[in-house]
């Protein structure tokens, strides 16, 4: 077989063997990766969707508590009680004052569809939002029984009086001696599940997250389905998988008899489950894609590997035949051929040599005087060189080396000679050493940094490159060393330094990210990791506003697009979910004054945002007392008038004094 064949044979076995294996890695990594991601994001989902479930129970178990500890209320709710008449002037007092003042207004927050207080022990409706309820009686409901003593949330069930799905919250009214008078109790807007539920998916046009109950009914409309809430049951692997209590994902058919991967979560305190899916066909999508890409590098590899075979084995074939006529030439007695070309690759060096080769053959003799010449030449050069120099054969008996190495280890030459070269090193350099020079015996090239250890114990790190030589069937180790002591001093500080900055930047309370031009994340301190609940690896690479809002489009009040064009420190607050953040941007300028990039501090200031929430109900709720007081009072005004007027109309004497001045005041 032709060496041109062979060549084109190599490169072709050369391009396939690695390309199909890095493509065949990469396409596993690949799909492992997308897989794991996929399900990491519907598990994300699950979790996040139960905190805001359990944030809007927990917000109208709060709310209801709050109106049952209100004073009137426990008032109002001890009158009925003791009343149970409603021809009873204060049990009609008390039912209006309850309803008008204290619960209808409290429907106007869009939490509750229905108030109403159930007296206790009888378990009737005393008072509700709604008239028709009045009277009822529901002392065997589970709401009024633990009621009564705790605040309970009773999870999706169907009311026949209402005749639609309903969940009630309910806690105990305790009246001035500290007992237990009625149960306040509220029936939550299911409609909000349904708002909580739904996913922004973004580009996916398969993703859809649903709650259902213990009984496999649906407590929140599926993204593919229309007025399900407690009327359709439904029965799938993942399913049956949260309903008895697991939390994780797998690979089945959902309520449409779609493939899906879906990750489940049994909420205990719900008896329901939490279900998230995304089918098949759209999450193995780019899995395809990239066996495509990967399949298609691979031909697109092989068609180059061949073309390239062909034409670098034609520009060594055709140097070859043309030095394999000139070595004839030469071989049959003409030294004056030249065959030499101006190639600068070894084919060229070759042919050079053959030129040389003749030359040499027309020269009979080199005299003894040239030669010492020469030898006294190559000492000259091998004592001037900068570093350390030395030869010694596979005995490890040094066979010559220059002054500097004389210097450096302050051995005498006698000594020298009679040294092994591993006598210069201690500890595990010894054997380092001893490793990379039998390397080199071996494959002709190896290079180490180590510490030398001179005659007087001085210790001075040195690199050192060997090359294998051979002299007739000796051979021996060539190799020259350099003192690069000031350089790992240098080193060394500067570890010393990134890791004394590294601790900084990581243990500061605030999440810090250092940005590109491009507004990528080149660096993130450990703060960013908890508030993000993102590994550093994950982070960096990424879009700021991807890694915030989940979109790499800029939001336009982003205080990072005002800090660009200002070139100054810009902050806002912005609120992630349950989470809001201060985010403060500090540009970053070249040596021309442009912007090259941004620092972000983010602090979390969900507690004080909190906070300010709590103050603003407790301000609107004083400011609803003070108008109740003051209406109350003008009107005791307004009747004390009359009654002056129609004393004074009878001829009779005013009897209230100060109603006149108080009213002028007013």
């Amino acid at each position: 077989m032709k060496i041109a064949a062979r060549i084109t044979i190599l490169f072709l076995l050369m391009a396939i063997v690695p390309t199909v294996i890095v493509g065949y890695l990469g396409y596993d990594i690949g799909k492992r990766t997308i897989l794991k991601e996929t399900t990491d994001h519907l598990v994300s989902i699950n979790i996040l969707k139960s905190r805001e479930l359990e944030r809007w129970v927990n917000d109208s178990k709060s709310s209801i508590e709050e109106l049952a500890q209100r004073p009137l209320v426990r008032q109002y709710a001890s009158v009925m009680a003791a009343s149970h008449d409603m021809p009873d002037p204060s049990y009609r007092k008390a039912h209006k004052e309850i309803i008008e003042n204290h619960l209808k207004p409290r429907l106007k927050y869009g939490v509750f569809n229905e108030l109403f207080v159930m007296c206790s022990p009888a378990g009737h409706i005393s008072a509700s939002t709604d008239e028709r309820q009045d009277g009822k009686y529901r002392n065997t409901r589970r709401y009024f029984i633990e009621g009564k003593s705790r605040t309970y949330v009773e999870g999706s069930y169907y009311s026949p009086a209402l005749e639609q799905p309903a969940m009630t919250v309910s806690t105990p009214v305790k009246g001035m001696d500290g007992n237990t008078v009625a149960v306040l109790a509220g029936r939550l807007d299911l409609g909000e599940l349904s708002k909580i539920m739904v996913q922004e998916s973004g580009k996916s046009s398969t993703l859809d997250t649903y709650l259902v109950n213990s009984f496999n009914f649906f407590i929140s409309e599926p993204r593919f389905g229309e007025d399900y809430v407690l009327k359709k049951a439904v029965r799938t692997e993942g399913i049956e998988a949260g309903l008895s209590g697991k939390d994780g994902f797998g690979f089945y058919k959902d309520y449409r008899g779609v493939p899906v991967i879906g990750a489940y979560k049994w909420l205990p305190e719900f008896k329901m489950c939490i279900i998230t899916e995304i089918d098949q066909a759209e999450a193995f999508a780019p899995v395809k894609h990239l066996a495509q890409i990967a399949a298609g590098t691979v031909i697109a590899i092989c068609i180059a590997a061949v073309f390239l075979g062909m034409l670098f084995a034609r520009t060594i074939s055709r140097p070859l035949r043309s030095l394999a006529a000139g070595a004839e030439e030469i071989g049959g007695g003409n030294l004056e051929c030249k065959v030499g070309t101006s190639a600068k690759d070894e084919i060229g060096e070759l042919s050079r040599a053959f030129d040389r080769m003749a030359q040499e053959l027309q020269k009979t003799t080199v005299s003894r005087d040239e030669f010492s010449r020469e030898r006294d030449f190559s000492d000259s050069v091998i004592n001037s060189l900068p570093g350390v120099f030395y030869l010694f054969d596979e005995n490890g008996r040094f066979y010559r080396w220059n002054k500097n190495f004389e210097i450096v280890t302050e051995y005498s030459a006698e000594e020298i000679s009679q040294m092994s070269p591993l006598d210069i090193f201690s500890g595990e350099d010894k054997q380092l050493v001893a490793d990379k020079i039998q390397e080199v015996f071996v494959k002709g090239e190896e290079s180490v940094e180590a510490v030398l250890v001179t005659r007087s114990g001085r210790r001075i790190f040195y690199y050192f490159t060997g090359i294998r030589h051979a002299i007739g069937d000796r051979k021996f180790l060539v190799g020259v060393g350099i003192d690069i002591s000031e350089r790992k001093k240098i080193e060394e500080k500067e570890a010393r330094t990134a890791q004394e900055w590294q601790s900084t930047f990581d243990s500061t309370n605030n999440a810090i990210w250092i940005l590109d031009q491009d507004q990528r994340v080149l660096r993130s301190n450990r703060t960013a990791e908890r508030f993000f609940h993102r590994p550093c690896g994950e982070l960096i690479g990424k879009h700021c506003w991807e890694i915030v809002h989940g979109t790499a489009q800029p939001i336009p009040e982003c205080p990072l697009l005002r800090a660009r064009k200002s070139l100054c420190r810009e902050t806002m607050e912005l609120q992630v979910g349950e989470v809001w953040f201060e985010v403060t941007v500090d540009p970053i300028l070249d040596a021309a004054g442009r912007y090259a990039g941004a620092v972000h501090s983010i602090i979390d200031i969900t507690e004080r945002k909190r906070a300010e929430e709590r103050l603003k109900e407790h301000l609107d709720e004083l400011r609803r007392w003070n108008d109740a007081f003051a209406g109350r009072e003008m009107r005791n005004l307004e009747l004390k008038l009359e009654v002056n007027e129609l004393l004074l109309k009878a001829g009779l004497p005013a009897r209230y004094e100060s109603a006149g001045k108080n009213r002028d005041e007013a």
